[in-house]
């Protein structure tokens, strides 16, 4: 069954409207963890599918922090400080039996240290 945009625009305002109230401010060290640690994995693991240089999936970009906490069509990618709400999190380490899908779906999975790093 196909949704509308309508319905689908409907839909995502909620993650949309949470993201601009509520986006949370960033530390110098905060960022430059992210730009450190966590962008290269995103990069390695993610971007083949989930850059805004490509057809989004799931219509989900996490090339820029805005993105990842707007998030695609199941809601925000990462809830700062949260990272048992975190879908992205969720998903690198879903098993075959988890209700959510194993991310990367190609290329091999996320190392143990790559999902601590994910975690932090």
């Amino acid at each position: 069954m196909k949704l509308s945009i309508g319905i689908m625009l409907l839909l995502m305002a909620p993650a949309v409207l949470w993201a601009e109230e509520e986006s949370p401010q960033f530390s110098a060290e905060e960022i430059a963890f992210f730009k450190e640690k966590v962008e290269p994995i995103l990069r390695q693991k993610c971007y083949r599918c989930h850059s805004t240089e490509k057809q989004q999936k799931g219509d989900l970009s996490l090339n820029r922090r805005k993105e990842i906490l707007v998030g695609g069509y199941v809601g925000p990618a990462a809830v700062p400080g949260k990272p048992e709400k975190s879908y992205l999190l969720k998903t690198v380490v879903a098993t075959t039996y988890s209700n959510v899908p194993q991310m990367p779906p190609r290329g091999g999975r996320l190392g143990e240290r790559e999902v601590e790093v994910l975690r932090e």
